[in-house]
């Protein structure tokens, strides 16, 4: 068997495995069950899939043209205000919520 793909995670192995059985490989995944060996750490290249080896260049192809169309990473969100500046607009959002609240309650 030879690793025609290293996975992100368990997840992306599947999915990498699952394309290429439906293309007719004899795929399958290696080493999900190292990565909750790691914890938090980053488990690359213990996850991984693989295929025969006198499929390798084949399915290989395959996983290349696969990786050309996944879409681009999504565009970074709109910065969010620092920490301190949310301490300080939840400080006085709940000021403002507890005096309404007393007043029109008390």
């Amino acid at each position: 068997m030879r690793c025609v793909y290293e996975a992100a995670n368990a997840l992306d192995a599947h999915m990498v495995c699952d394309l290429l059985c439906q293309e007719g490989f004899a795929a399958r995944v290696q080493g999900e069950q190292l990565q909750g060996a790691v914890g938090d750490l980053a488990a690359a290249g213990f996850v991984r899939v693989v295929v025969d080896e006198e499929n390798y260049v084949r399915a290989r192809e395959r996983v290349l043209a696969w990786e050309t169309v996944q879409p681009a990473d999504m565009p970074a969100p709109a910065s969010e205000p620092a920490s301190a500046d949310r301490f300080w607009i939840g400080l006085l959002t709940g000021a403002v919520l507890g005096f309404l609240v007393a007043h029109l309650f008390g």
